[in-house]
């Protein structure tokens, strides 16, 4: 879990949202230009288990999650 006030690029996490086996949703705000500030949902992977414990289409479904959204 990230903690309150973690910077990932120009994001800053604010509070988890919810975690599952694949992911953890952050809810976040993103930091631009000048004071442009903007809430967002940042969804984070969790660490990739080895490749004997994945089932073979676990990074397929990643990135199908993240494009679909």
């Amino acid at each position: 879990m990230l903690a309150a006030g973690t910077r990932l690029g120009r994001y800053e996490v604010l509070f988890p949202i919810a975690s599952g086996g694949m992911a953890t949703v952050y809810a976040a705000r993103a930091w631009g230009e000048g004071r442009f500030r903007k809430p967002v949902a940042l969804k984070v992977p969790l660490p990739t288990p080895t490749a004997a414990a994945r089932p073979p289409t676990m990074a397929g479904g990643i990135w199908e999650n993240g494009r679909s959204g």
